[in-house]
């Protein structure tokens, strides 16, 4: 199951918070973020609101390891890269 795909191909580099420093804005975290709130938003059918959460925050202590430019993401990397199961919370 780790090496099986996710999703269509990467080619962007990833560099993560460990390699950025934990403290600095990374790749990996931006791709998160946006990803999060993008989920979000489609959990908000039926409101007159674009979403009820537009901010995502990813604390920089959550990833782990960068993923590598290649032409595809695996489990694997997802797992290595956010090792935590952490849940996702709106205020």
């Amino acid at each position: 199951p780790g090496n099986r795909p996710y999703g269509p191909g990467a080619v962007v580099s990833t560099q993560s918070a460990i390699t950025a420093g934990r403290y600095n804005e990374c790749n990996l975290g931006n791709i998160l973020a946006d990803a999060i709130t993008y989920y979000v938003a489609n959990q908000s059918e039926g409101t007159d609101k674009w979403t009820d959460a537009p901010i995502t925050l990813i604390d920089g202590g959550s990833i782990r390891k960068s993923i590598e430019v290649s032409d595809k993401v695996t489990w694997g990397d997802l797992l290595v890269a956010l090792p935590f199961n952490k849940q996702i919370v709106s205020l």
